[in-house]
């Protein structure tokens, strides 16, 4: 297997290499070509040019290509279906370009997986005509086939959005998570909308064929009640879109990703008001189409919009350093405005949810140091007033009884400490008496102790 993988690599590396330009182009052509062959299936539906080939792979037994009228189907008939056909092999043609030019350029595994999906998913669609055609036109086949051209939309305008990512970039989360999680839950109700108006479809008025030797099998449901079912799945599908909406413009998202969304909702309503017109006049044929293509282009905006909510950026550059070690002049090392404003809004989340505790308990904590502050200012005015009185009588003794000193008397004061001091690393108030007045008298050989 190895050697098969390395052989087609050298077969591939004699092909120009192509440019990311180039590599986008073929990408965006896969999107209208996946979503091409649905419109024109809606053209084979409604001109009854299901069964224009009544057999498959052959057009006819015997026949690649039609007979004309040679049979009892109408050359008109033969002629669209086998020209829907015909585009099989052009829609193949894109698939199998967009894996070369991933496969030259030597992109990610990411985007070359995503690129083999086209022309996988081309042979399984290719598969599912088939069956159809051999059913008679079953509804239930009809409407499988017709979701799976929508599911390969979606896959080509997620691959567009792979090829025009950088492979040496770094996954940037441009939406919030749950963000993310309402843009898929809009993408599965576009895919209850789409269920439904298959549905619709299997039970109105164009089944593909008008044979009557051979009648098409059609859903036998009242087409009104599944009308109202595929239209209330639609408003639900635009209110998550409104509320999407609001809640870009809450979290100040990016801009590309609000115009994509714009679009999206102008194309939900456009093809909302295509319903109604088509309801109101009987399901022309002309509208059918365009519904049809309208349901292309919803795919593909919703998609689009999921895909904008999380890219791949170019990785930041390391600073250069100067021959006098100063960093210097290039791209600096910094990200985005936008992703510095996202940071410092999480940093100031974080930051407000952790000094929660702390404002929690500062009241209380306040509240005791303030009352054991009080408790012990009034021990230590107590204490000097104490102290005071007992200095005072002191003095009066003294007075009583006179005497010289031999020496000079020394007398020490220590600044009184500022109000609010912590009694914890106070001293008892006696040692604090004299530690602020303390009196301390040398003598010589007659000294008189006082």
């Amino acid at each position: 297997m190895n050697v098969l993988y390395r052989g087609y690599l050298n077969l591939v590396d004699r092909l120009p290499l192509p440019s990311l330009r180039t590599q986008r182009i073929i990408a965006f052509v896969t999107i209208v070509v996946q979503g091409g062959i649905a419109v024109t299936g809606s053209v084979v539906r409604v001109t009854a040019s299901g069964l224009g080939c009544p057999t498959w792979p052959q057009c006819f037994p015997g026949s690649l290509v039609p007979v004309g009228v040679s049979s009892n189907v109408h050359t008109v008939h033969q002629i669209v279906e086998f020209g829907n056909r015909l585009l099989t092999f052009l829609v193949v043609a894109v698939a199998a370009a967009i894996v070369l030019a991933v496969t030259r350029a030597r992109r990610r595994r990411e985007v070359i997986a995503w690129a083999w999906l086209m022309p996988a998913g081309t042979v399984v669609q290719a598969v599912i005509g088939g069956i159809t055609v051999l059913a008679g036109l079953l509804w239930w086949t009809v409407a499988i086939h017709l979701l799976a051209s929508m599911l390969m939309v979606w896959l080509a305008v997620v691959l567009f959005e792979k090829v025009g990512e950088p492979d040496d970039g770094v996954v940037d989360q441009i939406l919030p998570q749950p963000l993310r999680w309402l843009t898929a839950l809009s993408g599965v109700v576009l895919a209850g909308v789409l269920i439904a108006g298959t549905m619709v479809t299997g039970a109105g008025p164009h089944a593909g064929d008008k044979s009557i030797e051979r009648p098409v099998p059609r859903l036998d449901l009242d087409i009104t009640n599944l009308v109202h079912l595929h239209a209330e799945l639609l408003v639900g599908y635009l209110a998550l879109l409104v509320g999407l909406a609001f809640a870009l413009y809450a979290v100040a998202a990016p801009e590309p990703v609000k115009l994509r969304l714009k679009v999206l909702l102008g194309l939900v309503l456009t093809q909302s008001l295509i319903g109604l017109v088509q309801f109101w006049t009987d399901v022309p044929a002309v509208l059918v189409v365009m519904h049809v293509a309208g349901a292309g282009l919803c795919t593909a905006a919703t998609a689009a919009v999921w895909c904008a909510g999380r890219v791949r950026t170019a990785a930041p550059q390391p600073e250069a350093v100067t021959a006098a070690g100063s960093r210097r002049v290039g791209p600096r090392r910094c990200a985005s405005r936008r992703q510095r404003q996202r940071s410092l809004r999480a940093f100031g989340n974080r930051v407000w949810f952790a000094t929660q505790p702390a404002i929690f308990f500062q009241w209380p904590c306040c509240g005791v140091a303030i009352l054991v502050t009080s408790r012990s200012q009034s021990e230590t005015v107590t204490s000097d007033s104490a102290s005071t009185t007992a200095c005072a009588v002191g003095r009066s003794a003294t007075t009583r009884s006179p005497r010289v000193p031999s020496a000079a008397t020394t007398v020490t004061r220590t600044p009184a400490r500022p109000i609010g001091w912590s009694t914890a690393l106070a001293e008892p108030p006696c040692a604090a008496t004299k530690e602020r007045k303390e009196v301390t008298t040398s003598v010589g050989a007659g000294a008189v102790a006082t």
